[in-house]
């Protein structure tokens, strides 16, 4: 007994005549790599193996145009803003790929306060790394967003003395949110490449 097309394989089916072969064949291409990966990844999977592969290389949380740089090579990677739709924003593609690569973190033991004890130039230079990670300079939600992901990176690599502040430590050490940034844009040299542009 034969399966009944789908209403969507109808209206392929109705649209083929009037598609250049060019087109054909790249939906030809497009419909057999999605049948050849999905056995390997499940499609949300396949969706974060670029930033994988950058959180691999780099060791932190990859920015934005540096997974634009590296899917220069790799046309296979989508684009930056389906990842942010499909996942609610960069950093969430980012937490998903780093859970998706990284084996399960040890189960918690007691609470215990973090022996780290952060500089005031730790904290700028976490907030010029955060905005350098997000290609602007992040709201005070977006660098605690940014902060846990990048703290957790940090603990399953075990590279605990990268950890970057939390947003209580930076605000305690440079007063308010304001002068935090006000503080990293003071270090970070107009025309630079990785400069982040003020937020309007």
């Amino acid at each position: 007994m034969s399966e009944q097309p789908s209403a969507a394989a109808l209206v392929i089916a109705t649209l083929v005549p009037a598609l250049t072969d060019e087109t054909c064949s790249q939906l030809r291409a497009l419909l057999a790599d999605d049948l050849a990966t999905a056995d390997a990844l499940a499609p949300s999977q396949y969706r974060l193996v670029g930033i994988a592969a950058l959180i691999d290389a780099l060791g932190r949380v990859p920015s934005i145009a540096e997974y634009e740089r590296a899917r220069s090579d790799h046309a296979e990677w989508p684009h930056p803003s389906m990842l942010g739709r499909a996942y609610g924003s960069w950093l969430a593609a980012v937490r998903a790929a780093v859970k998706m690569t990284s084996e399960p973190p040890r189960p918690p033991g007691p609470r215990r306060r973090s022996t780290l004890k952060h500089a005031r130039a730790d904290c700028v230079n976490a907030i010029v790394r955060c905005a350098q990670a997000l290609g602007d300079w992040p709201a005070s939600s977006e660098y605690q967003r940014w902060q846990v992901v990048e703290a957790d990176l940090c603990r399953r690599a075990g590279t605990h003395a990268r950890t970057p502040p939390t947003l209580r430590v930076v605000t305690n050490r440079l007063g308010t949110w304001k002068a935090a940034l006000d503080a990293g844009r003071a270090i970070t040299p107009p025309g630079h490449g990785s400069h982040p542009p003020a937020r309007a």
